[in-house]
């Protein structure tokens, strides 16, 4: 009988652990998104742009691209890319790990939206929000 009693009450503790644990483990970055990041997301992990065919990882601050074969993580872009502006580039949130492995996938779904402007980024949504407080 101690034997039920004390099974029943460990249940109890567990039942009770575990949804608190599944509530801590959302979570928030919207300190780490660069300024050209899309507005209205409270956590991303990569974006995609279709523009340039490149992943941008939000987390490790790394773009990630085709090169020589083999898919590479560089904290800057390479020079054929300096006319790309990144406040006005449309950029697809991803939030599955390693989104360059469904490439194919990714491209053929979001090539539509390589010369798409109308994005707002967090910038731009910064400075729209800082205009309508000041009227």
């Amino acid at each position: 009988m101690k034997k039920m009693i004390y099974l029943g009450i460990i249940l109890g503790i567990i039942s009770f652990v575990t949804p608190a644990k599944a509530q801590v483990a959302v979570s928030v970055n919207l300190n780490i998104q660069p300024d050209w990041g899309p507005s209205g997301y409270d956590y991303v992990e990569y974006y995609y742009l279709p523009e340039i065919d490149v992943y941008f990882d939000v987390v490790n601050k790394r773009y990630v691209y085709w090169e020589n074969n083999a898919w590479v993580h560089k904290s800057k872009l390479p020079s054929r890319y300096a006319n790309v502006d990144m406040n006005k580039t449309y950029k697809v949130v991803m939030n599955n790990k390693n989104p360059w492995n469904s490439h194919a996938s990714d491209k053929a779904k979001y090539s539509k939206y390589a010369k798409d402007r109308s994005q707002v980024s967090i910038k731009d949504k910064k400075k729209n929000t800082k205009k309508s407080k000041k009227k």
